[in-house]
Formats: structure tokens, C-alpha cells, sequence
């Protein structure tokens, strides 16, 4: 392609076209000095796979300047949640290492013991657990707990959180050498105490020398594609990555879309050894240039949630799927059809219709639990106290079906015990499993219940009716909407439609509708309107309302679902996924920012340079033309 493209300039009379030799000659000159190389990595099932390292990405990224002008290092605090920054997950559960020190103030590390004084007054001793910025007020704060300190113990009060912040000329934080001091830590309000080991100094400190440490939570995604022009047949796996701390519309832009690999011959689980060698890099931390300020600092990254639809996430969350009899990812309510009597279906039906109301709720495991429970299987089998199929249906029992576990019992074989995300026995999961797992509003909602309620209502409406709804749907005013919507493509075309249609539809359903349905599928469809009008907020105002909202919505949606009659066209894992859209809603904000359709129109890309290599080893050749992108947009914008 290149070479015709070429010969095509030089037919047209330009002077001085280069030759390819030159082109290659001159790209990979551009990859060297921006060091953005591919690299090989040979999985432990003997796989080939090319990637793009994260860091090298990372480095190549933050030395643009502009990034750095909306890049949040920081969670944010104000009155009304947008975006990722503004999640719960990142405030509570991703500790900001630090915070850089600005006139007379030292830099302040987390998870260390300071005494902070009122000029000569001692105001008290607390234990810094992380940092956010204050939108509201404009100001750093740090979050810690209130601690005694008495006769050389520390006792770290849990639940005497504290906010305070950090510019307050008033008052000075002095670091306080806990190492000597019998530490204990008081966990709940009935007065529990539990020991542990001294406070030591944030091992960050020292390995920072002086320079500003940084936080930056990732969104990982990962999808399969097609290699073929007709997007059919040729499957590929995809993964890529943005920074959570990027706003909207940054984040959907392609240059802010990073390629890390593509694999025809590993699967989606396989190439998650690549993905855990790149974040345990990440979690040591990565020097990275401060265009802004000319200087290095040190970036610490970790994954804030992984995107992507439900087969994918039920494999890389080491979960049995949605044909099994725990379907759902966060919880363990039971298939209501499955391993099921006629007597006790109706309250299996209300049970996984509404899980949280149900008495027999139970949360799925957690990744340290996942990660316990098949160490130990692991361990049983090898010693042969259990059989390999005993440990696996143990493990499916609590809703765990994890490939490189039953494939790593086998006789003489070189695998992990278990899914790479859950890390090494010596260190932390990568990620929560199910609870990191976001649930997906394109493929649970759009082409999921809009999708099977449509076809329901249509497929059974007469001619006529059709006929009425087609003139009702042109009729209607397209302003408003992505793109206008023909009425005769979505009452002729159902099975074809996609997510943007389905969506247009179910806003105007509520009204191309009425006299044409029954009562109750109208009802239905009232509850479908408003439910995926929730899920698609760009902004929350009122986060325990609009969660409180989301939960009625749903229980209102299953209860007129019952009373309809299509209703076994749409009682299905996904409406009982759609369930926990509260709590993934108050864990990472509006569910928006956590959809797959944004990364999903990136793997146009993807096929797009696979159509333009020779097929030979797609997986390099799709990688070097991404490095060299990547190394050429650098370039062309100014980066450091």
C-alpha cells in the first residue's frame, strides 16, 4: 500500500517523494528517539505476543504539555460527580502517594504519622491515608485517621476519620518517627483493637530522592475483533488503555486511546500475562518527564477499572459465565432456572429479579478471596487430598471458574496457579475482579432488554400497526438525537439495528407506542425509557439519590416485566446484572464514563492496520505501526 501510494505521488509529478527504504529508514529512527519499541513476550503457553510497553507509553504521553493542563493525578472532591476522578473508588481505595511541598512546607507522604502543630501548640497526631483536591474550596486535602500517642503506643483511632487541608498556613505537619512505638489500630466503634507492625517510613520516600511522586489510575480495556473488511470470521484479541484522571472529551480522542496488543493466536486470558508484567511495573514506579516544570517525577500506576462486555469480563474476572448457575459477576443469587423445582421458581424468579431485597443475597468473592480459595484447591490437588474435578466443582460452587487454574492442575504443566490479574502469592490482586468490572450500558442495556423488548413488540404487532408505528416514527421530531432515524429501518430491521438505534428508540418508544401496545407492555416500556435514561447521565448532582432512583427503576422495571406478556423474552442474566447498576454507579460515577462503545470504536483502527500488513505475524506488524504513530504524533506535537 505504501509503495502504490508512493508511485502514485511520483506519477503525479511531486519532486523529491522518498523511497520506502527511506519511510522505514526514517520511522524507525522516530520509534529509537522516542523509545516507544515493540517488544516480544512468549507467554507460558508457548504464544508469541508483540506489545507496546505501557510505561513507554506513559513516558511518551506525559511529556506532551498540554495533557498536563487537564491530566487529574489527584481524585476530586465537589458536589457533583462527571467524571472518573470523581469516583469513590478512586478516593477510598487508590491511595495518592503524596503531596509535593511548596514554600516552607516539605513534601507530605501518605501513610505516615505526622503531629500537627498550631504554632507552638500541639493540635494533635493522625495517621495520612491519601490526598484529593477540593473543587469546591480550591485546595488540596489530605484524609487520615486521629491517633493517641502515650507511653510509646500508637493507637490509630479507624473510626476518627479526619479531613484537613494541606495549604493551611495556620498549622504545620511534622513527620513523627513511629518505628519505636507499639502500634495498634482501633477498627470499629464497639472498641476492637488490633495490633500491628510499627509505622515505617513510606518506602516511596526514599526511593523518590526528593522527586514528586504521582498517581495515575488506568482504564483497561480489552475486546475482540474481526481482521476482516466484512468484520466477520479472522478473531483477534485487542487490549488498550487511557488515563482514568483524562475528562471527557479528552479521553474518547484517539491519540488518547493506547494500543498495547493484538493476538490471533492468544486468547483474551492468555495475553493477561503481558498486561500483569506491565502494571507490576507500574506498581514499582516509573520516571517520567515534568514538561512544565523540566524535571522527572516519579508515576506510580494501577488499574482503576477494566472495561468491556459481559463474555469478556466473566473470563478475566474468573467468573463461571452467564449460562451457569451464578451468572452475575458481583453476586452469588442463583440461575432461577437452573437446579431448580416448579415450587420453588417463583421466589428463585423474585429473588433474581431483585437480588438486593432477597434474604439469600450474598455478595460474589472478592479477588483476595478468589485468589485464597484456589491457592488452597490448588494446594490440595497437588498433595492429592482432592481430585482435580472436585476442586474445579468447589470452585464453581462459589461462582469461580478460572482458566489457568484447571488448566495448571494438569500433569506437567509450566502455567500460573491462576488468573494473572490475581497477581503473585506475594503481592495484592491487580483488581477486584467483578467489583472492578463496571457493568456495560451498550451491551447490557442498549442491545440487551431494549433490544429483546423491541423484538418482542414488534414481531407480534399486525401489519397495520406497523404500518402506524412506521408513520408515527417519521413524524417525530429527530432533534435531540445523535443522527435522524428512518422508521422503516427500525420497524423492518430489528435483528439489525445497532446500539445508537436501539437507544433513540427507547427514548421515543414511550410515545410511538401508546395506543398501539397493551397497558402493561406500555408501562414497560415507561420503565425501560426512564431506567436507561438514568444509566446514560453525564453528570450526578445527588449521588444517594440518583443511586435511590436507579434501584427503584429497576425494581419497578422487573415488577411490570413480570406482569407483561413478553415477559420470557426478556428475563435474562442481563436484567438481573442490571441490578448492582447502583452500586457500580457509586463505586465509578456515571456509568458513561465506564462504557465500552467509546474503546469499541477504536478497533476500527485495530483492522484497519491488520487489512494493511501481509498476514505473516499481524500481531508485530500491528504493534510497530502503532509505535510509530505514537512516535510520530509526539514529534509533530511538540513534546518534551
Amino acid at each position: 500500500m505504501k509503495r502504490a501510494i508512493l508511485q502514485l505521488l511520483v506519477d503525479l509529478g511531486v519532486h523529491d517523494v522518498p523511497s520506502l527504504h527511506k519511510i522505514k529508514q526514517i520511522q524507525k529512527l522516530a520509534v529509537g528517539i522516542c523509545q516507544v519499541t515493540t517488544r516480544k513476550f512468549k507467554t507460558s503457553t508457548g504464544k508469541l505476543i508483540y506489545y507496546n510497553s505501557i510505561a513507554d507509553t506513559i513516558r511518551l504521553e506525559l511529556a506532551k504539555p498540554e495533557i498536563w493542563n487537564y491530566l487529574h493525578f489527584y481524585p476530586t472532591l465537589d458536589n457533583c460527580v462527571r467524571e472518573l476522578s470523581g469516583c469513590s473508588k478512586w478516593l477510598y481505595s487508590i491511595s495518592s502517594p503524596m503531596v509535593p511541598g511548596s514554600g516552607e512546607r516539605e513534601d507530605i507522604f501518605a501513610e505516615e504519622v505526622y503531629s500537627l502543630q498550631n504554632g507552638s501548640t500541639h493540635a494533635g497526631t493522625f495517621y495520612i491515608t491519601t490526598f484529593a483536591y477540593d473543587c469546591l474550596n480550591r485546595e488540596m486535602v489530605w484524609f487520615g485517621y486521629q491517633c493517641d500517642l502515650s507511653d510509646n503506643v500508637l493507637l490509630i483511632d479507624q473510626t476518627a476519620a479526619v479531613q484537613f487541608p494541606v495549604d493551611d498556613s495556620s498549622f504545620t505537619l511534622t513527620p513523627l518517627l513511629s518505628e519505636n512505638y507499639k502500634t495498634f489500630w482501633k477498627v470499629d466503634t464497639a472498641g476492637t483493637i488490633k495490633p500491628s507492625s510499627p509505622i515505617q517510613s513510606n518506602p516511596l520516600r526514599q526511593k523518590a530522592a526528593g522527586k514528586s511522586v504521582l498517581m495515575a489510575p488506568l482504564t483497561l480495556s480489552e475486546d475482540d475483533l474481526s481482521g476482516n473488511v466484512s468484520k466477520k470470521w479472522n478473531k483477534y484479541e485487542s487490549w488498550s488503555f487511557t488515563f482514568a484522571g483524562l475528562p471527557e472529551p479528552f479521553r474518547s480522542l484517539r491519540e488518547h486511546n493506547h494500543f498495547i496488543l493484538a493476538s490471533k493466536t492468544a486468547t483474551g486470558i492468555e495475553s493477561t500475562e503481558v498486561i500483569a508484567k506491565n502494571i507490576r511495573e507500574l506498581h514499582e514506579g516509573i520516571d517520567v518527564p515534568d514538561p512544565i516544570h523540566k524535571k522527572d517525577v516519579v508515576l506510580i500506576g494501577c488499574i482503576l477499572q477494566l472495561v468491556g462486555d459481559n463474555p469478556m469480563h466473566t473470563v478475566m474476572c474468573s467468573r463461571t459465565g452467564l449460562a451457569s448457575l451464578h451468572p452475575c459477576r458481583f453476586c452469588l443469587i442463583p440461575d432461577w432456572q437452573l437446579e431448580t423445582t416448579p415450587e420453588q421458581a417463583p421466589n428463585r424468579l423474585a429473588s433474581y429479579l431483585d437480588p438486593h431485597s432477597s434474604p439469600n443475597f450474598q455478595l460474589g468473592l472478592s479477588a483476595q478471596e478468589v485468589k485464597n480459595l484456589l491457592s488452597d484447591l490448588h494446594k490440595r490437588v497437588m498433595l492429592g487430598a482432592m481430585t482435580r474435578q472436585k476442586a474445579v466443582s468447589i470452585a464453581a460452587a462459589n461462582g469461580v471458574k478460572d482458566w489457568y487454574f484447571e488448566k495448571g492442575m494438569e500433569e506437567k504443566s509450566n502455567l500460573p496457579q491462576m488468573n494473572p490479574l490475581l497477581g503473585h502469592p506475594s503481592e495484592d490482586p491487580f483488581f477486584n475482579l467483578g467489583f472492578d468490572a463496571p457493568i456495560d450500558i451498550l451491551h447490557s442495556t442498549s442491545l440487551g432488554i431494549v433490544k429483546y423488548a423491541m423484538r418482542a413488540t414488534l414481531h407480534k404487532m399486525k401489519k397495520p400497526q406497523r404500518a402506524l408505528l412506521q408513520a408515527t416514527l417519521n413524524g417525530i421530531d429527530h432533534s435531540g438525537f445523535p443522527k435522524p432515524f428512518n422508521g422503516y429501518e427500525l420497524v423492518h430491521y430489528t435483528n439489525s439495528l445497532n446500539g445508537k438505534d436501539l437507544h433513540a428508540f427507547s427514548q421515543i418508544a414511550t410515545f410511538a407506542l401508546k395506543d398501539l401496545v397493551s397497558d402493561d407492555v406500555l408501562k414497560m416500556w415507561i420503565n425501560i425509557s426512564a431506567f436507561d435514561a438514568l444509566l446514560h447521565a453525564e453528570e450526578i448532582r445527588d449521588m444517594d439519590d440518583h443511586c435511590e432512583e436507579l434501584a427503584m427503576r429497576h425494581s419497578n422495571l422487573a415488577n411490570t416485566i413480570l406482569k407483561c406478556e413478553y415477559r420470557w423474552d426478556l428475563i435474562k442474566p442481563k436484567l438481573h446484572i442490571l441490578s448492582h447498576a447502583p452500586f457500580y454507579t457509586q463505586r465509578f460515577g456515571p456509568l458513561r464514563r465506564s462504557a465500552a462503545h467509546g474503546k469499541e470504536a477504536q478497533n476500527k483502527l485495530v483492522r484497519y492496520n491488520i487489512l494493511a500488513t501481509n498476514r505473516r505475524n499481524t500481531s508485530r506488524d500491528v504493534a510497530i505501526n502503532f509505535s510509530v504513530e505514537a512516535a510520530g504524533h509526539h514529534l509533530m506535537s511538540g513534546g518534551y
